[in-house]
């Protein structure tokens, strides 16, 4: 990892515990909002898989909690998977059964273009391998 990668690896790990906190507030909601929920629909979960399930293989194949990430409407598993530094697979499942996910940048290496979503996109080749046996009507 190059020198500037680590310092802002560095800089994120002084600001995250912060940001937990402001992005839980009530107030924050009303000043920066996620409305609605992001646009990659990848199906619904299949109706005799528990939520605790899926969440339990994402954590076995490497996804972890997405901390940094805003919180969608009706949003109960918010999850990432580091590709690298520069690059993650983010996934949300919804009370309703509905999985999304996008490959994007990681907020740690790309701050401001993560926030303004530059460079997310479905990649939806590698989330139907990974959704494949878990999620009923797939579409991408």
């Amino acid at each position: 990892m190059s020198f500037a990668n680590r310092i802002k690896k560095f800089c994120w790990f002084l600001i995250l515990p912060f940001f937990r906190f402001i992005r839980r507030t009530p107030g924050f909601h009303y000043l920066i909002t996620n409305p609605g929920r992001q646009p990659y629909f990848f199906g619904k979960l299949k109706k005799e898989v528990a939520h605790e399930d899926f969440l339990a293989y994402l954590k076995k194949t490497g996804f972890q909690a997405a901390y940094d990430a805003w919180i969608d409407n009706g949003e109960v598993i918010s999850l990432r998977l580091l590709k690298n530094f520069e690059w993650q697979y983010h996934i949300r499942l919804f009370h309703d059964g509905e999985v999304r996910g996008h490959f994007e940048r990681t907020p740690e290496a790309h701050p401001f273009a993560h926030f303004l979503d530059n460079g997310m996109h479905q990649n939806k080749e590698e989330f139907l391998v990974l959704l494949s046996g878990w999620v009923d009507e797939i579409k991408a």
